[in-house]
């Protein structure tokens, strides 16, 4: 049971993970956009949302961080029961790159019409002459997803060993709060700016 609940935990958190990459894209895009449009960071919502996507993207990026390599701690706390009888043994080196294919899938599936989308919409707004500046905004974050979920599903055992082989991952966990201060930091920026024009 309890190598089970580890692998399906490494799972979740892989893709916990991605979730928190396309939250730190959508807070680079929302930068982009702020400097397309010609607006002052500060001045308008884009501060916000780019400090928004910041936070999500470092509690995201601490909980993949926890579930993927902290998975024994986390079944400690919910008291998972060892494994203790001899059923159907599990192994993990073939569980995990096979659920790391199905996230790829999984996530490749899901960003496919999306992307498609913003594509289509680009072309038919290049008479407007946004079409360059949409799908940078639209396209780009699926495109990456699409990207780095077909290296899932390629490279899995490649993921898997680089995982199983992380002893000290605590870099992940200081860019997590890094991600996120960076993100309350924006957002207090936002707020000041907003009152500073309102007083």
């Amino acid at each position: 049971m309890r190598n089970v609940f580890n692998v399906a935990v490494k799972i979740i958190g892989v893709w916990v993970f991605f979730s928190g990459l396309r939250n730190l894209s959508m807070a680079v895009i929302s930068v982009v956009n702020a400097v397309a449009m010609d607006r002052v960071l500060g001045g308008n919502t884009s501060a916000l949302m780019c400090g928004l996507y910041l936070v999500f993207a470092g509690v995201l990026f601490c909980f993949a961080w926890l579930l993927v390599f902290r998975t024994e701690w986390v079944a400690d706390k919910l008291k998972v029961l060892k494994d203790e009888s001899a059923g159907v043994p599990l192994d993990r080196a073939t569980l995990f790159p096979m659920g790391i294919q199905l996230v790829g899938l999984f996530l490749s599936l899901t960003a496919i019409p999306y992307f498609a989308l913003a594509l289509t919409r680009a072309k038919s707004d290049s008479l407007l002459g946004s079409s360059a500046w949409y799908f940078i905004i639209c396209g780009l974050p699926w495109m990456a997803q699409i990207v780095l979920s077909v290296l899932c599903v390629f490279k899995a055992d490649a993921i898997a060993k680089f995982i199983a082989n992380r002893t000290n991952v605590s870099w992940i966990k200081i860019a997590a709060f890094v991600l996120a201060g960076l993100g309350v930091v924006a957002i207090i920026w936002h707020i000041i700016t907003v009152e500073s024009r309102g007083g």
